[in-house]
């Protein structure tokens, strides 16, 4: 696998935001082009066998929680280190539902470095459903609607605080700056926490867009003069919803805040991260981004 600077080969078209692999993985993003999918979660022909999975790690415990934040009761997926001890915090936000079996896999993944990987479920105002499988009887015109009535940035800020004040009660939390990582419009969001929440150290955006305007949301990059915190973004050359271009400006207006900036690329699609997706996962961009990950956030959270 080959990695380019951000831009390089990158051809845009007037309608790159219609694309739709990122209309039906990023509800947000769905909202924006107006899409609507009839499958919204098109399931992977096969997974990779159970037994390599970090969630069936015996050193890693795992466990659905919940806590309030504000008057709602927010549910998340939290993973640790089973060993005794204090760890440093990194959040997850998804692009959809928290029940996607990768999400729950960063968490564990982020356990089997010796961080608290709690994945929040930043759509709690979706219908309830306990399974991936359940999420497909649910009209892609409903969870459209509801984001454009509920998802704003303030509740996805005081939706990550109340995430980071229930972890620092927890004997098992380090309670330093804490981390967080994204998935497409979740990437957004998370950048968009770094510049509004205090308490975030380090952020880890993967295939955020940055220039992609929701309905009453600031972009990432309208934020950016506001992120003084490290940023590594991951990105795939081959995705068609995202402007390398526009990344590069947003890459460049970071380093002029300061912070430690990394922008990586990989030869890959939109969602190449997601081992359940067989359509855009890439195993090789996967490992190389994690690799990356890990080192990156033991460097500005420990």
């Amino acid at each position: 696998m080959s990695e380019r600077e951000i831009g390089e080969g990158f051809d845009r078209t007037s309608s790159v935001w219609g694309g739709v692999e990122i209309s039906r993985r990023c509800f947000m993003c769905g909202v924006t082009t107006g899409m609507l999918g009839n499958s919204l979660l098109t399931k992977a022909a096969a997974q990779q066998p159970a037994k390599v999975r970090a969630i069936n790690d015996p050193n890693v415990v795992h466990s659905k929680v919940e806590f309030p934040s504000g008057s709602d009761i927010i549910d998340g997926y939290l993973a640790r280190p089973k060993k005794k001890g204090r760890y440093p915090v990194v959040l997850v936000i998804p692009g959809n539902w928290i029940v996607e079996p990768y999400i729950q896999e960063t968490a564990a993944m982020l356990a089997q470095g010796e961080f608290i990987g709690l994945a929040i479920n930043v759509f709690h105002f979706f219908p309830k459903v306990e399974t991936y499988e359940d999420t497909e009887k649910i009209p892609w015109q409903t969870t459209q609607q509801l984001v454009r009535d509920h998802y704003r940035d303030e509740r996805i800020n005081q939706d990550v605080q109340a995430a980071i004040d229930y972890l620092r009660s927890q004997s098992f939390v380090r309670k330093n700056s804490v981390g967080i990582i994204g998935f497409c419009g979740g990437g957004a969001s998370a950048l968009l926490s770094a510049a509004g929440v205090k308490d975030i150290g380090a952020v880890v955006p993967f295939y955020a867009p940055v220039t992609l305007k929701f309905p009453e949301r600031k972009t990432p990059m309208e934020v950016a003069g506001n992120i003084r915190v490290p940023v590594q973004g991951h990105y795939g050359t081959k995705d068609k919803g995202i402007s390398l271009n526009d990344v590069k400006k947003f890459e460049q207006t970071l380093r002029s805040q300061g912070p430690r900036i990394e922008i990586y690329t990989y030869e890959a699609g939109h969602g190449f991260f997601a081992y359940n997706r067989d359509e855009s996962y890439d195993p090789e961009a996967a490992k190389l981004a994690w690799t990356r990950t890990r080192t990156f956030l033991k460097r500005h959270l420990r």
